[in-house]
């Protein structure tokens, strides 16, 4: 049996976007689809994506909530009010299937579904949500830009090759009724030349930000304490291990790879397990070139690119449950400081996100 509702969320001042969100029950999974109404013609704008994406995660939750037997509506409705302040603590596996903008209506056009949370909000019904087991997480994130390119340029290859032969000439000449003929012989040789070209790749250095370290820590210990994981400081298992857990010394890896050497995640790992934190999260957040808002010539955009995973380390052999590989998110602001502090701090958010939904998938919370 198809049902649809229709959901309209008041206007935003920041945005001035009117949303209403329509569900079909049919799905195995709730999915929602959102309207927005932009200013811009030429573009929605990242604001308007974001006011977008949090009122689809509303509209699924509406969804499942309309969706609930009766008997279980009335603990759900004393529960609504925290489910829809923290949406992303109810969902899983949420997914954006469609995404279109009308540039004639100005009318962004998004649609996505979810899996329901239901034993995190069986839990929260039952009043223990809080006595759910949470892993203890340390993490090493850190934005970085490229320094320079070297680029050796093609290397190239050359074969000569000689081919000889000898041509013969013959004279005659008469005297005195006498015929005397004689023979001369000429070497001639031809040079051919064939070249072949190598080409190779392009070398890149980083420059770490140390300077951006703060907002990062911040914006990824706000979502994972708010989706239920403790964070452990990095800097506490510096003197635990007598120095062996250097961060700044692992970071030294992100000047060429988004990725620990082995001896270092060999370190970090065995580190982490002896100080009973089971969980290693690191990664780097790669600051684009600034260009000009398409929406607006007076912002400027900046893109930040996300490669991350997360360890397991309480086995002797650490094994990889998340990753998260060049994943992109963007920010705007009057210049390129604003922007790149923008987006460097919505990156930071949702490889938090990104990494803490991948867990939930496993089971681990």
């Amino acid at each position: 049996m198809h049902s649809r509702f229709l959901w309209l969320v008041s206007s935003l001042a920041a945005a001035a976007c009117l949303f209403h969100a329509t569900a079909r029950a049919e799905d195995a999974s709730p999915v929602a689809m959102v309207e927005v109404s932009c200013k811009s013609s030429k573009a929605a704008s990242p604001e308007d994506l974001q006011n977008a994406l949090q009122s689809v995660k509303s509209a699924l939750l509406e969804k499942y909530l309309a969706s609930v037997m009766p008997e279980r509506k009335t603990a759900l409705s004393e529960k609504k009010s925290i489910m829809l302040a923290q949406p992303d603590f109810c969902l899983n596996n949420f997914l954006v299937r469609n995404q279109e903008f009308d540039k004639k209506t100005k009318i962004l056009t998004l649609s996505a579904q979810a899996d329901i949370n239901t034993a995190y909000i069986d839990k929260l019904i039952g009043g223990s949500a809080e006595k759910v087991e949470h892993h203890q997480m340390v993490f090493i994130f850190a934005a970085r830009r490229q320094s320079e390119v070297k680029s050796e340029g093609p290397k190239v290859t050359t074969a000569t090759q000689r081919t000889g032969g000898n041509q013969s000439e013959a004279e005659g000449s008469s005297r005195n009724g006498v015929v005397s003929a004689s023979e001369t012989k000429k070497t001639t040789e031809m040079i051919s030349t064939a070249s072949s070209e190598t080409r190779t790749a392009d070398h890149i250095t980083y420059i770490v930000e140390n300077n951006n370290k703060a907002d990062i820590d911040a914006a990824i210990s706000g979502v994972l304490v708010n989706r239920g994981f403790d964070v452990a400081s990095a800097a506490d298992l510096v003197a635990a291990s007598n120095g062996q857990f250097n961060p700044d010394e692992f970071e030294k890896d992100f000047e060429t790879s988004s990725q620990f050497s082995m001896k270092h995640q060999s370190i970090a790992t065995r580190v982490c397990r002896e100080a009973g934190a089971p969980l290693l999260a690191y990664g780097t957040l790669t600051i684009g070139v600034k260009r000009t808002d398409p929406v607006n010539s007076r912002n400027t955009l900046v893109a930040v690119k996300i490669d991350a995973q997360i360890l397991d380390c309480r086995k002797p052999l650490a094994s990889k449950v998340g990753s998260i590989g060049a994943l992109q998110v963007e920010g705007v602001g009057a210049d390129q400081t604003q922007a790149e502090t923008e987006a460097i701090k919505l990156a930071a958010e949702k490889a938090a996100t990104t990494l803490a939904d991948q867990l939930n998938n496993r089971g681990i919370h």
